[in-house]
């Protein structure tokens, strides 16, 4: 829905390279995982499955970049998925969502 963006709601991931550029440049998602997050104090079971799903998403090879439903239709993308709400099922299961808790780690 979000790549696809067929009803062109702005603010909205419109396709797989916006995607990594926003998660590994914009994000600094490497960073995050290797450090922030340990910092932070999460969870190492959380940790370790930001680790699974940072590794998987970097290591997946989309045949074509530029084809975005060939991307969501790939079964390969479908272990990133997965990986991601591995991380979001494990997320789920502490407060790390709010600034309070940021806030306090720090």
């Amino acid at each position: 829905m979000y790549w696809l963006n067929e009803n062109n709601v702005e603010g909205y991931i419109s396709s797989y390279i916006e995607l990594m550029c926003t998660l590994f440049d914009d994000f600094d998602f490497d960073d995050f995982v290797k450090n922030t997050a340990c910092r932070l104090g999460f969870p190492l079971k959380l940790i370790e499955l930001l680790q699974e799903f940072r590794d998987t998403i970097k290591n997946y090879q989309a045949k074509d970049e530029t084809d975005d439903r060939a991307i969501i239709e790939d079964p390969n993308w479908h272990i990133v998925v997965e990986k991601a709400r591995d991380v979001i099922k494990e997320w789920n299961k502490y407060d790390l969502g709010s600034n309070d808790r940021a806030f306090k780690l720090n």
